[in-house]
């Protein structure tokens, strides 16, 4: 095992230089989301601001980055959120992590801030920053052709959108132009237009990847590859929102701002749906035998698009429609187009559309407070009520244009509520400051407990648990057998094991869908440890998984959570994951060997290798 090269960019002095992390330190923290928490531990100061020239930007491989490991073409982005004050990672696939390591760079680290509108280049062994200007403004689809068509060999970007370059706190970063592969949650896009980074382009090199057992890894992924695309079939025809009538019919579909447990157009939204109308293509991330990725294009009416780019996905369905009851499938994907453009989180963009048409409806902002304003020009408003396409696409805009109420509304649901002096529990949709994604935590009692105790606020992939409660059996991790969804018998054991494993595939840097896809755990130890010569045991691994989220505890603990920010809004808190979340806690805290007030222990943080040089925070 090699050591990793991380590329540290240094905007405020236009500085580059290499910085090499060890083998002894990968094997403890692996790369990827592990080696973004290391970091962030070690040399961010507490309390620094997100929206700073102190805060740290990094974009970061893992040691399955650039081998023939499935669904391997993911990339880490990680930072302090500026939507929630904590803990930031977003997860992307498309091919920009592939391309980087080809360039002989195992990741991007950026600090500082220029002075100016900058991109970076990443080609062979060197690093430009070069002058951005003539791109600040532009969409995140058109500075992507733009860049791609500058290069004589293939290349893959990072890209913010005009939401990014104004710092809305619900922006994000926009891999591939209108192939569209999204670092969505946490406002990491505000974080690098903070730093007036407009984007990062790696161009295709002609490093490999280093694989200690090349033979043993290509026999074992050949047969891996033949199950998954027979499992992905489905998911192959239909995407993710393949997914929108099964998780309805579950009750894991939010409804009309989460007050709904059911909706009789879901329908409307499916992937079979979409594959009979505005489908035009697929496409697949690096490495990918699945193909989820849809192209869409509405070619006519109001909500036409300009371009075939790509479509909404199952938790964009959830939040721009269901959520606010738009069954028209051709308004969501013009509103999801729009947050490609402008880069922002369709995620957090419909759950604080929920947050206005309900306050709306309420008689809490009025039709002076909807009118607003826009340096673009007049425009009709309509009104935000329930199941209007028009009030979806306008407010859409608003955001990402960050006028109007836009402006509020695009600092998230807990920051709105506030400027706008909006108290009503029941609107008070979020945990840890993130926006709820499209599953319900009234659906699965570990979706529950995982969404109260994720370290970037409310997140299903974190634990990514409620597959092992409805669709699948994970022997591996002692579960035999699909679990009851609605008990709470094992539910924090199951918790604690799925974010130690859902941390290490965010370290590694593969797709979460394996799981569901015929891939094993102890499968993905097996190919780690051929890539690296290594020998861990699936207890390794796991005690792996288990040190890097202790160690982004800890970042969120030294940045002011407490026991009481695990917790769940009062809408979604009726299930019964919700109503025993206080013993469930207690259960979790006590598996996890952290005290009763949520901190890890000192032995626990002695047996992981953390107890020399980290600040142990006071309980």
């Amino acid at each position: 095992m090699r050591d990793a090269n991380l590329c540290e960019v240094d905007l405020s002095s236009r500085t580059v230089s290499v910085r090499k992390i060890p083998p002894q330190i990968q094997r403890h923290i692996l790369g990827g989301s592990g080696l973004g928490a290391w970091i962030l531990w070690n040399e961010l100061k507490p309390k620094a601001e997100a929206l700073g020239p102190h805060n740290i930007l990094m974009f970061l491989t893992g040691p399955y980055t650039g081998t023939r490991v499935p669904c391997s073409g993911r990339t880490s982005v990680a930072a302090k959120s500026p939507l929630t004050g904590i803990w930031c990672e977003s997860d992307v696939g498309g091919k920009f992590g592939e391309y980087c390591k080809s360039t002989g760079f195992d990741g991007i680290i950026i600090r500082g801030r220029s002075s100016a509108p900058v991109i970076l280049r990443v080609a062979d062994s060197e690093v430009s920053i070069l002058n951005g200007a003539d791109l600040w403004g532009r969409d995140t689809y058109d500075t992507h052709d733009l860049l791609v068509s500058r290069e004589s060999l293939p290349a893959s970007t990072m890209i913010i959108g005009e939401a990014g370059e104004k710092q809305v706190l619900l922006s994000s970063i926009v891999s591939d132009g209108s192939d569209a592969r999204i670092a969505a949650r946490g406002g990491l896009g505000a974080v690098m237009g903070s730093k007036q980074l407009k984007a990062v382009t790696a161009v295709k090199g002609i490093c490999t990847a280093e694989v200690k057992s090349p033979e043993k890894l290509k026999e074992s992924v050949k047969s891996a590859v033949k199950k998954i695309a027979s499992l992905s079939e489905e998911m192959h025809l239909y995407g993710t929102s393949g997914g929108v009538e099964a998780c309805h019919d579950l009750g894991d579909f939010p409804c009309r701002n989460w007050k709904d447990r059911e909706w009789k157009e879901a329908g409307f939204l499916s992937g079979a749906r979409m594959a009979e109308s505005i489908l035009s293509g697929k496409y697949n991330c690096a490495r990918c035998p699945v193909g989820c990725g849809r192209i869409v294009k509405v070619d006519r009416g109001k909500y036409t698009t300009e371009r075939a780019a790509g479509g909404p996905e199952y938790e964009t369905m959830g939040s721009l429609g269901g959520n606010l009851l738009v069954s028209d499938l051709k308004a969501v994907a013009k509103a999801n187009d729009l947050c490609n453009r402008f880069g922002i989180d369709t995620i957090s963009v419909g759950q604080v559309l929920g947050f206005l048409f309900e306050s709306y409806e309420k008689g809490y902002i009025s039709d002076e407070q909807i009118s607003g304003s826009s340096d673009r020009g007049s425009r009709t408003v309509p009104r935000p009520l329930w199941g209007s396409g028009e009030a979806l696409v306008h407010f859409t805009r608003m955001i990402g244009e960050s006028q109007g109420i836009g402006r509020v509304l695009g600092k998230g649901i807990r920051r709105a509520m506030f400027e706008l002096s909006i108290n009503d529990p029941e609107l008070n949709l979020h945990v840890k400051g993130m926006e709820l994604p499209s599953h319900d935590p009234r659906a699965f009692v570990s979706i529950a407990l995982g969404y109260a105790t994720s370290p970037r606020g409310a997140c299903h992939l974190q634990a990514y648990s409620h597959g092992l409660e409805a669709w699948n059996a994970l022997p591996d991790l002692g579960f035999p057998e699909i679990l009851d969804r609605f008990t709470l018998d094992r539910k924090a054991e199951l918790t604690v094991k799925m974010q130690n494993l859902m941390s290490v595939f965010d370290s590694l840097k593969t797709c979460k869908f394996l799981l569901s896809l015929g891939v094993t755990p102890g499968g993905i130890t097996d190919w780690l440890n051929s890539i690296t010569g290594w020998e861990y045991s699936l207890e390794d691994l796991l005690e792996t998984g288990n040190r890097i989220f202790n160690l982004k505890r800890l970042i969120n603990l030294r940045e002011g959570i407490t026991a009481a920010d695990d917790t769940l809004p009062d809408r979604v808190c009726t299930g019964p994951g919700g109503r025993s979340l206080n013993s469930l806690l207690q259960e979790y805290y006590s598996l996890r060997g952290w005290t009763s007030r949520g901190v890890p222990e000192k032995k626990l943080l002695a047996r992981l290798g953390l107890c020399d040089s980290f600040y142990f925070p006071r309980d």
